[in-house]
């Protein structure tokens, strides 16, 4: 009988790691596809807030669908950390490209683009230390 106990306590122990095996395995593949459909949305977005039309569907991307991908731009990149780096270049790249533009809807896009640059989340967790060691007129968002 002990040994029939020693068996089926060998075999739960065996069903337990397989399933949790497994959990790690889905989870970790799960993440995988949250993260490349992440990437996928975020450069979507990031050509329609340069005036490029996503998918073909329009001919012209007006003001409007410019300014709302920024800020979906900013959403994203807010809730996903790794998307925080690309996000702040993409949001300094147009604030130069369209900032000496004198046109008054290249100026609002640029305008937008840098109270982005401001609104995004550090890509980094910036700790007290590290804020007091910044220059003074650098101002990142706490841990």
């Amino acid at each position: 009988m002990t040994e029939l106990l020693a068996v089926l306590s060998t075999l739960g122990i065996g069903a337990v790691l397989g399933a949790f095996l497994t959990f790690m395995v889905a989870t970790r593949q799960l993440r995988l596809k949250r993260r490349m459909d992440a990437t996928e949305s975020f450069l979507d977005i990031c050509a329609h807030a340069h005036g490029r039309p996503r998918n073909d569907r329009s001919q012209h991307v007006g003001i409007a669908e410019q300014l709302a991908a920024l800020k979906l731009m900013l959403g994203l990149a807010n809730d996903f950390r790794f998307l925080r780096a690309p996000a702040r270049e993409a949001f300094e790249a147009m604030s130069r490209h369209y900032g000496p533009v004198a046109d008054s809807y290249s100026q609002e896009i640029a305008a937008a683009a840098e109270r982005a640059l401001r609104s995004l989340k550090p890509a980094r967790r910036v700790t007290p230390e590290v804020q007091k060691a910044l220059p003074e007129n650098t101002s990142l968002p706490a841990a």
